[in-house]
């Protein structure tokens, strides 16, 4: 391992990736349709009344491509560290990779 390597490695925290991605399956029209989630930006904090960071949450809503118009909507939340912890869906059902 080189010293670029453990400096870079030293610096991540082993913090988890910056994006993940979500695969839902519509109950419309059963198209499989996919959303990137970035973890740097797409996430909104959640705080406590003394200012304390409680978790994150991010929701996206997703349209196929033409089959039918049926909206999916994914919330997701996220615990302090960005490590997925809930995940809840309208219109849809989650596809596991």
């Amino acid at each position: 391992m080189g010293f670029l390597d453990k400096l870079l490695g030293s610096l991540s925290g082993g913090r988890p990736p910056l994006a993940s991605s979500i695969s839902v399956k519509c109950n419309r029209c059963g198209e499989i349709l996919t959303a990137r989630i970035n973890l740097a930006n797409d996430l909104s904090g959640e705080y406590d009344p003394k200012g304390t960071l409680q978790f994150y949450t991010c929701r996206k809503v997703l349209q196929g491509n033409g089959r039918c118009f049926q909206s999916v909507e994914v919330i997701l939340k996220y615990d302090p560290q960005r490590l997925l912890r809930e995940k809840e869906i309208h219109g849809g059902q989650f596809v596991e990779d």
